[in-house]
């Protein structure tokens, strides 16, 4: 049996601890956890011992698992990090692995977890890349791969590593000539300037961007879109890439034209309607 130590557990329900503790004893691994339900607590314990391992609840409203990830990154920046969820929203993707984290799991598959934390301690993964600890561990699992957004990872110098089925649908072309080509190759010329210029500013500045544009695919298609670009970092906190989120606006923004088209001819017929009512009660007098 696989021995697992110094593993640290957050959550406020007892239940679930337990649940983690079964899976991983089912998978034949035995862990040596400390379960932490405060604050205080998990202060006291992050202070006080060595730790490799932190799962977090991330569900649990009084210690949100961000927070979780930030204080014990701040203590350990090596330290494997897991998020346990119902489900995971996909508008938070970039900015929890832009903290740290290593991997998600759902509490209807916590045998995944068990299997993650065994593999990312075998292969000494807190010391690895994040990028590496992403492809091996996240962006391979089912969510990234099932996302109604499009996610992507590229190099600093505009590489895709990474790019998931929604969105090579928007871009319009199979993975595989995606992957490890750049923008020039994908978009015409004046598109990739735009992507380009928006990519060294995060590159540049560390700060999230979030844009709304339009974009012109390979099948001269014009789409609307709202980015979100986060530089990518290693543990020892240097710019390794870029990680985004793309989200296809276009039927929206349609919808929302339609409206402000209805709204202005409404009101052209409401003045034509008063102006017709003002006639009617104030109606000239012949011979004035």
């Amino acid at each position: 049996m696989v021995t697992i130590s110094d593993v640290i557990i957050v959550s406020e329900q007892e239940a679930l601890i337990n649940d983690i503790l079964y899976c991983f004893q089912a998978s034949g691994i035995e862990i040596a956890i400390e379960a932490v339900n405060s604050w205080d607590a998990l202060n006291g314990r992050l202070s006080a011992a060595e730790f490799k391992v932190v799962i977090a609840d991330g569900t649990s409203e009084g210690m949100p698992v961000k927070k979780v990830l930030e204080s014990s990154r701040k203590v350990n920046p090596a330290c494997l990090f897991y998020g346990i969820f119902e489900s995971v929203e996909e508008d938070s993707i970039a900015e929890l692995i832009h903290l740290g984290a290593t991997s998600f799991a759902l509490k209807d598959n916590l045998f995944r977890l068990a299997g993650m934390v065994q593999k990312g301690m075998s292969d000494n993964q807190y010391q690895v890349l994040i990028p590496e600890a992403i492809k091996r561990e996240y962006f391979l699992s089912s969510f990234f791969e099932q996302a109604t957004e499009a996610i992507w990872v590229k190099d600093k110098e505009g590489k895709y590593l990474l790019i998931n089925p929604a969105g090579a649908q928007f871009i319009s072309k199979p993975i595989e000539e995606i992957i490890g080509k750049y923008d020039d190759d994908i978009f015409p010329a004046a598109t990739a300037a735009k992507i380009h210029q928006s990519d060294r500013y995060v590159i540049l500045t560390g700060q999230t961007h979030v844009i709304e544009d339009s974009i012109t695919n390979q099948d001269n298609v014009k789409r609307i879109f709202q980015a979100v670009k986060t530089v990518l970092k290693d543990r020892k906190g240097e710019v390794q890439g870029l990680i985004g989120t793309v989200r296809d606006i276009t039927e929206r923004k349609q919808a929302e034209q339609s409206v402000k088209e209805a709204e202005h001819r409404f009101n052209m017929l409401m003045q034509h309607v008063k102006d017709a009512a003002v006639y009617m009660l104030n109606p000239e007098q012949p011979g004035e």
